[in-house]
């Protein structure tokens, strides 16, 4: 990337379908940022990182966009202290506990991914519901109610362990 530090007036950045980007540590020199895109291209073309740690010290988010993209640590916990973001764009590749934590630590942003699972806009062979989390299933509302169960309880017990560590 270029000194970016230059770009004092820089608001919004989108990088995406950059293959080759694998180290992001220059983010941080953009504090002002406020709207932020990193995404990989097509489904093949994923945007490769080791991890999201430079991205914890933009205090100044409002916006974060994270599309086809593959961490090596798999963790969204740099993400945590950006506690000004209002909305979180990610697409369903981390473990449910990244974002059963996440939603504890950032109560006041809005992200379709902080519950146990989303309702689809359009059936997927008679599917209407993602479950949060990598790996996990779509799967239909009404015969599957007792696997929706068992998932937001996961879900929800993830989010109480990370309320306790949190007000202890």
């Amino acid at each position: 990337m270029w000194d970016i530090s230059k770009n004092v007036h820089l608001r919004t950045l989108g990088v995406e379908d950059f293959k080759r980007l694998e180290d992001i540590s220059v983010l941080p020199d953009c504090c002002w940022l406020e709207e932020l895109t990193l995404a990989g291209g097509v489904v093949s073309n994923t945007l490769k990182l080791s991890t999201l740690s430079p991205l914890s010290r933009l205090v100044n988010l409002k916006t974060l966009e994270l599309n086809n993209i593959r961490i090596k640590d798999e963790s969204l916990s740099p993400l945590q202290h950006l506690q000004d973001l209002r909305e979180l764009h990610i697409s369903n590749q981390f473990p449910t506990e990244e974002y059963a934590k996440l939603s504890v630590h950032l109560p006041s942003t809005t992200c379709n991914l902080f519950q146990p699972y989303t309702k689809l806009l359009q059936h997927i062979d008679g599917k209407d519901v993602m479950v949060t989390g990598k790996r996990k299933p779509f799967l239909n509302s009404v015969s599957d109610a007792s696997r929706l169960e068992k998932y937001e309880k996961q879900f929800r017990q993830f989010q109480d362990k990370y309320r306790a560590e949190l007000y202890s």
